[in-house]
């Protein structure tokens, strides 16, 4: 929703902006196109440890393939990446949270738990509706797509319908009913805990 808002707030970009954007490198200093004539290679600098670590596992053969099986024709793959990053992420924060010197003591517990729970409820939650929800999505995308058969757009019309409804199914429950729930549970989880 991103450029939609952008559009909205900032207008249409005068010819001097418009010219700027359209500005293309020269092709013999194109880092792009030099790069892409050959077979993408996904190499960090020396320096740069992280980079390292994640190039070497795109460039694992096995998680290419998986990439390909999964990304081709997958209407569910919007969703299981927002599953895979959230995971990811409350992982890592659970990780800082507890190594923080920072935190009171007394206070990372329930802050680990109140974003596990957070993730875990809206991961448990948001694909038990995308479920239930991807079969009207179904028809509705059967519909659409006779009545717009001629469009040549019609590909990326269904796949940003693939990818708006997990999107604002997670957002819904994330943001809208979790912290209510997660916030108690964690409370009670923590108090638990120091008591036994």
């Amino acid at each position: 929703l991103l450029p939609i808002a952008a559009d909205l707030l900032f207008g249409k970009k005068s010819e001097k902006q418009q010219k700027k954007s359209n500005f293309k490198f020269p092709e013999e200093n194109n880092i792009f196109t030099r790069s892409f004539n050959k077979t993408p290679s996904f190499k960090g600098s020396v320096t740069d440890i992280a980079a390292k670590g994640i190039g070497k596992i795109l460039n694992n053969t096995a998680v290419q393939n998986a990439v390909k099986k999964y990304s081709s024709g997958q209407d569910n793959l919007a969703r299981n990446v927002a599953i895979a990053t959230d995971s990811l992420l409350t992982l890592s924060f659970a990780h800082r949270t507890i190594k923080s010197k920072k935190i009171e003591e007394e206070r990372k517990k329930p802050l680990v738990f109140n974003n596990l729970i957070s993730t875990g409820l809206s991961i448990a939650g948001g694909y038990s509706v995308d479920e239930l929800v991807q079969k009207g999505t179904k028809t509705f995308i059967d519909k659409f797509s006779k009545e717009n058969s001629n469009n040549p757009k019609l590909g990326k019309y269904i796949e940003g319908i693939n990818i708006l409804r997990p999107t604002l199914i997670f957002a819904g429950i994330y943001y809208g009913i979790l912290p209510f729930i997660s916030t108690f549970m964690a409370e009670r989880l923590s108090e638990t805990k120091q008591k036994k």
